[in-house]
């Protein structure tokens, strides 16, 4: 088990590409990182590997959490070891981004599911 808790300064200028003419915002903050990660083996052939992030934004010169712009992420890898350096993985992901959401006016919301076959190799 991993815990940590990396602030970020976010010192941030973008625009709404979806509006081309749109007037440039400004944005400077602080962005709390708190990051859960656990690591461990399910069975002699079983790894999990989860991650968890929660991520509040609070503006410079306000002592108020922006909670419509908190980041969050999760994960949770499950690698099954085949035997011969080969494996099978499953990682599904969530992750609600709501400053991505609100500029580009797309979902904030998005979940990724992804199936592998991997081999394993020492540079």
């Amino acid at each position: 088990v991993d815990i940590s808790y990396p602030p970020v300064f976010d010192n941030i200028q973008f625009t709404n590409p979806a509006q081309p003419n749109s007037k440039l915002l400004k944005r400077d903050g602080l962005r709390h990182y708190f990051k859960l990660r656990i690591f461990g083996r399910l069975s002699p052939h079983l790894l999990n590997r989860t991650e968890i992030v929660y991520a509040p934004f609070v503006e410079m010169g306000s002592s108020d959490y922006e909670f419509n712009d908190t980041y969050v992420h999760a994960s949770s890898l499950f690698s099954y070891d085949l035997g011969g350096r080969f494996f099978w993985d499953y990682l599904i992901e969530y992750e609600n981004d709501e400053l991505r959401g609100e500029v580009y006016a797309i979902q904030s919301e998005n979940t990724k599911q992804t199936i592998r076959f991997r081999y394993q190799f020492d540079l």
